[in-house]
């Protein structure tokens, strides 16, 4: 969940890895795995855009 947030607080996965001293990858994968425990979408990231996903 802390993961998830400072996507959204950075606003996107490239930015919150950095912040976070991580890699892409593992933001990506944190992010998934609590979409698929939360069994919902959470985030739409393009190539140039983050948006979180409507509820």
């Amino acid at each position: 969940m802390q993961t998830f947030a400072m996507v959204v607080k950075a606003s996107g996965f490239v930015a919150a890895a950095s912040r976070m001293g991580i890699v892409k990858s593992g933001v990506s994968r944190r992010t998934k795995e609590l979409e698929e425990r939360l069994a919902t979408q959470l985030a739409i990231q393009t190539t140039r855009t983050f948006r979180l996903a409507p509820t």
